[in-house]
């Protein structure tokens, strides 16, 4: 359960903290950088539910909701370093270790 929460505490804050601003408005330029964040979004999140030592499944529609496209930067770049992260350390795939996702920076978008 500390393990989720910890997962869903970091995915929030970091979409959310990233950038703040205008709108991702098809067809008005400069307003389309979030378009592929929920494609990355559940990227990362199938990486975690497929971690054999991962003992909880995330729930996508929670943690990757349409509303993250709206988000003027593109994060696809973030949610690919925080899936390429997640890895099982320990004998036989014993413990889930997302110690590398601290190495992960959300885009600057300025």
């Amino acid at each position: 359960m500390r393990k989720s929460l910890g997962v869903v505490a970091a995915v929030t804050i970091g979409s959310s903290l990233a950038c703040s601003g205008q709108l991702n408005l098809p067809g008005v330029p400069g307003t389309s950088g979030g378009a592929h964040n929920v494609e990355g979004c559940k990227k990362y999140v199938q990486k975690m539910n497929d971690a054999p030592c991962n003992p909880v499944d995330l729930d996508m529609a929670q943690l990757c909701p349409d509303s993250l496209n709206l988000n003027p930067c593109d994060m696809s770049s973030y949610y690919g370093c925080m899936a390429d992260a997640v890895k099982c350390s320990g004998d036989n795939n014993g413990f889930l270790d997302v110690s590398g996702q601290a190495n992960c920076a959300p885009s600057n978008c300025n």
